[in-house]
This record gives C-alpha cells, structure tokens and sequence, in this order.
C-alpha cells in the first residue's frame, strides 16, 4: 500500500486520449490496452461517483466509440478506490475498511468456490485449475491459502448493477433486457488465472493487492464465454459454436496476449466480452467484478417475431413434415405483400417509450432499485428502495410522448393486457391486500410487450397498472383485454376518440401503436 508505484511495462499512464489508430504516415498504432492517469474518487464521495461516467478520464462517446464498441480494454490508475475508502467499505462491508471475513459471510452466493490451480501452472498458466464449493465459514478458513470467489452482499450488487446499467444505457434500462452480478475475487499471491474470455461487460475495480493482466483480442460480441480452464461435458463445442458465429477464424486457444498491465490497489480495468486474458496475482489481495450481460438486437426482435406468429394456430403446430415451414414461410410472404402484417415486426412494437420503467417479470418483491439521495446537514447518504411500482395511468402522465402520426390508432399486435386476478390468481397480485374502502372502484391490470420469447412466455417489457374502473384508461385496457379481434386490430369507434393522458400512457407502455 505505501510502496511507490511502478508504471505498467508495456503502456505507460497517459494523461490525454489515446493517439488514433495507425496512419500511412507510419505512426505506431496505439496498445491494445492503453492506461489512463484518472482524478482520485474521494474517500467519503457518494455512490454515485463510481459510475463509469464519473471515474473514466475520457467523454463517454469517446469511451464507447474507441473501447466498448471497438471491442477494446481500457486501464484507468490513480483512482483511489482502495480497500481504506470509506466509500467502497460502506458499500461491500463493515464501515472503516474493506472486509474479507465481511465479504464472505455476507455473500449473496449459496456457497463460495475455492481455486486450486495446477500445480505447475507459474510456469504453464494455460494448466487446469480445479475448483470446489464450499459453505462462507469454511471459505474464510481457506482464504489465508487458497483464492476464492463469491457474489457480493446482495444491496450492493443491485445497488452497482442498477448504477452502471443506467449510467451505460444497456437495454435502454429495462430491467429484463440487462441484468448482472458484482463478483468478489480474494486472491493468493502467485494465482494464475489461465487465458479466458468472458461474455459480459466487466469492470473491474482492485481494491488491494497487486496483479498482472495480459490481454489480447478475441471474437467481438460474443454470447458465451471460451473457459478452457473450467470445461465440463458439452461445455467446450457450444462455446467453440459461438465463437465461430462471431469469426469464421476463431479457435479454442488465445492468440498472443502481448499488452501487459499491472493493477495496483485503487486501479480500475474496463474489458469487454469476448476479451482474452490471463492474470497473475503477485501479492494476496482483493478485487471487484462488476459484470453486465445484455440482451442483443437478435434477442429481441426475434422474441417479437415468435409472438406475432405465434397468433396463428398454424405456427403453432408441431414439426412433423418436411415443406410445411417453406409454405407457411411463403404463405407470411404473400400476406406481407398484401398489405397484411405477416412476418412484420416494427421497433414500436417491441420497444415502446416507456421501456426502461418496466418491471421485472416473476420477482414482484424486487421490482426495482431507486438511488436516492438524503441530504442533511452534515452528511449525504444513499439508500435502497424495492418498490412493486404500480404505475396509476389515471393521473397525468410525467412523459414527454411522441404525437399520434397516423390517422388511426390501432392494438400493439405483440401486446397483451390481464387482470391481475388472470395473472396472479384470486390473492390478486402485489399491492391488494390494502383496506382502502375504495379498492372494489379500482381495476388493476398487468401489461405485457413482446412476451413470447422464452418458454415461459416472459415479458421483455411489462407494466403494472391501476386505474378507476369505468374511467378512460379502464375503459382501453379492458377492452383490450377481452378483445379477440385480430392483432394489430384498429382501435374501435368507441375508442377513436380516446385522448388526453390516458392516450399518453397507452403510447408510453406500447398498448396502442
């Protein structure tokens, strides 16, 4: 901790950008992982001073152009976030200093795997490791020896996920399109960690001890990791498949992992999915991984297309002859050309306004984490809010939406509406087991978008919602909800005329397209 830091051997902290990629002048093109020199996040500063637009030294549209699309490291130094901040031990465990004992009993996982790498793995890091689970009191007994990982406290992880999801904008911050977990890593000295990638977005933040990264370019946007160190049955070809659906070239083995870093205490590592590396711990000490996983463009408009067919009976029948799916292919084709919906799916549909503000489908008690900010007069603290949020789409509508640009309006064809009797049975769902002697004049109803993406028919966008029965909202929702017209039916002369805010939020929650 007191020792005078040494500068990475490849890339030298720089205080400016990057220099641009190599030119015909001859100019060097610049290292894979360049270091940054970034401004000390103080000790006692809120949570929010840890989202990625806070503590990277560089414009978030140079961030995402030059690194998170192109598929590119980036180290950043001279952070601070070590294990004395106050910020980072009030947040993972006991205020004053960043815990081990804390971390692995407070764990949000089951039970904690200790790494015993291969013997001879300091001088063959591409060696097996081997891995055992293990209940927290016996990891903490096996951490003075042994490395171990974990899950962070649960607070903390839906605190910093939820933080660095809407600060990067993954899945336009809907909560079923972008998820992830905050990763615990208490490493020995002399861990070797054999070469890898990962397919999650990752920062990593090292809060004590030293280590050494070696990085080199993989497959980009990859779906599966390449974890030839940990490779049980069936795990190896899926993963050889998906590398290959992102590089026709791409092998089961690291190409030269020629840029080298070295992660001193306070020091944070952004690495993109699909990016190999291999790290070495040269002292014992701890790091945090907060890992992203994100639904992809793919992901979400065939969930929409497996919703609009499957509207009709002939989709939906089993496979059981060869040239049925080229007629009912042809068959979509020709309604298309016709004028009929077919195998048409629109961004409206699938990604209403209101998409960041829907709730999480079978999870009713962790809806959603809501940051917010206390002042007082001597300190500022942050807390953790759950809230079921149902939304009252009787009151007006805090949402700037987009104006009608057709003279008709017509039902979101991958939209449907039920009771919450239909989707939660007779208790009747979150929020009914109030008193109000006015509940009986309340409707509640449960929106879902493009819901028939899994087997499970989960929503990827889906609202909860009351309203007074009989009123506008009301009058929209249950008409929809009983309707059995065709998809993406106009709306009827009873309900031309619907406007106001009820309109606005039936826009906002994609109901009426």
């Amino acid at each position: 901790m007191g020792k005078k830091r040494k500068s990475p051997s490849v890339s030298p902290p720089i205080s400016s950008p990057p220099p641009a990629p190599c030119t015909s002048s001859g100019e060097s093109p610049p290292p894979f992982c360049p270091t940054l020199v970034g401004s000390p996040v103080p000790s006692h500063a809120p949570l929010s001073s840890l989202k990625p637009s806070d503590i990277l030294p560089i414009p978030m549209a140079e961030f995402f152009s030059s690194y998170f699309d192109d598929h590119r490291p980036l180290h950043v130094t001279n952070l601070n976030l070590n294990e004395n901040s106050a910020l980072l031990s009030a947040l993972l465990s006991e205020p004053g200093k960043v815990d081990k004992e804390s971390l692995l009993y407070g764990t949000a996982s089951d039970e904690v795997m200790i790494w015993i790498p291969h013997p001879n793995a300091r001088d063959d890091p591409t060696l097996p490791m081997t891995s055992i689970k293990v209940a927290p009191d016996a990891a903490y007994a096996l951490s003075h020896s042994h490395s171990t990982y974990c899950r962070a406290p649960r607070e903390a992880e839906l605190k910093l996920t939820k933080m660095y999801i809407d600060d990067l904008g993954l899945g336009l911050g809907n909560i079923n399109y972008a998820y992830g977990e905050v990763e615990t890593f208490h490493s020995a000295s002399n861990h070797v960690t054999p070469p890898h990638y990962d397919f999650q977005v990752n920062f990593t933040i090292q809060v004590s001890g030293e280590k050494v990264w070696k990085l080199g370019r993989g497959p980009p946007a990859v779906e599966l990791g390449a974890t030839p160190h940990f490779v049980g049955e069936g795990v190896r070809e899926g993963q050889v498949l998906c590398g290959k659906l992102a590089d026709p070239e791409f092998t089961y083995s690291p190409p030269p992992l020629t840029s080298e870093v070295k992660m001193s205490a306070g020091d944070v590592l952004f690495f993109p999915p699909g990016c190999w590396h291999t790290v070495h711990s040269t002292s014992p000490g701890l790091s945090i991984n907060i890992s992203l996983k994100c639904k992809t463009y793919a992901d979400v408009y065939c969930d929409a297309l497996k919703a609009s067919l499957k509207t009709q009976r002939e989709w939906r029948a089993l496979v059981r002859e060869r040239g049925e799916l080229g007629r009912l292919i042809e068959g979509s084709r020709r309604l298309a050309r016709e004028g009929g919906l077919g195998l048409d799916v629109e961004e409206g549909w699938v990604l209403p306004e209101g998409t960041a503000n829907g709730t999480y489908v079978g999870m009713e008690e962790e809806q959603e984490v809501v940051l917010e900010e206390e002042e007082d007069e001597e300190e500022e603290e942050e807390e953790v809010e759950v809230k079921s949020k149902i939304v009252n789409v009787d009151e007006e509508c805090p949402h700037d939406v987009a104006a009608r640009t057709g003279a008709t309006a017509r039902i979101n064809p991958i939209c449907a509406v039920l009771t919450f009797e239909e989707a939660f049975g007779p208790d009747g769902g979150p929020g009914d087991d109030s008193d109000d002697s006015d509940a009986a004049q309340t409707n509640r109803y449960a929106v879902n978008i493009n819901y028939a993406g899994d087997e499970f028919y989960r929503a990827n966008v889906r609202f909860l919602v009351e309203c007074e029965e009989r009123g506008e909202a009301d009058l929209l929702l249950s008409s929809v909800q009983r309707s059995r017209r065709e998809r993406g039916a106009e709306l009827g002369d009873e309900l031309e005329g619907l406007g106001g805010e009820a309109e606005k939020w039936m826009r906002w929650m994609g109901v009426i397209v």
